[in-house]
């Protein structure tokens, strides 16, 4: 049981740490952005990041929790079934957000001024939609380590991969 609470404290620091990580990491890549873009191109950047972030709430509904919390499965038929059902909601996400980025970039058409701009606008939002595709790589290694409550390894894969990213 010692081992157990153990394990969830450092979890729970190393999931922290990735947070700020990952704060700190976004925060940079913005000061970045607003410093060589300019102010409509970083509006534009940030129309893009707010139609993805709708998307990445859909993505999330995984069955990755289904998998850590089963004990009784064959493992390697639990990973074959995690990655081929948890594939379904990253490759939905990706079509819907490449096929509707038109009406993505529509939504923010009354603070665009000009065509050129809104093709711009869907395109970034095709390009990020698709990336979304690389996901369905960590898919199933990820489950595996927080299943077996390595965090430290998986929060270290997630700060390379955000680092990575940039």
């Amino acid at each position: 049981m010692y081992e157990l609470k153990k394990r969830a404290f450092f979890g729970i620091l190393w999931k922290g740490g990735h947070r700020i990580f990952s704060e700190l990491t976004s925060l940079v890549v913005r000061l970045v952005l607003a410093r060589i873009l300019l102010p409509e191109d970083f509006g534009l950047v940030a129309m893009a990041f707010i139609v993805i972030a709708v998307l990445d709430l859909i993505a999330s509904f995984g069955t990755g929790t289904a998998f850590i919390r089963d004990k009784e499965s064959d493992p390697v038929k639990a990973k074959n079934t995690l990655f081929y059902i948890g594939a379904i909601p990253i490759i939905i996400v990706a079509l819907l957000g490449f096929f509707f980025a038109s009406y993505g970039a529509g939504f923010f058409s009354d603070r665009i001024s000009d065509s050129q701009s809104i093709h711009t606008l869907t395109w970034m939002i095709r390009i990020l939609a698709l990336s979304h595709l690389f996901n369905l790589i960590f898919l199933v290694p990820k489950a595996v380590l927080s299943k077996q409550l390595r965090f430290k390894e998986s929060e270290i894969a997630n700060m390379i991969s955000t680092t990575v990213y940039l």
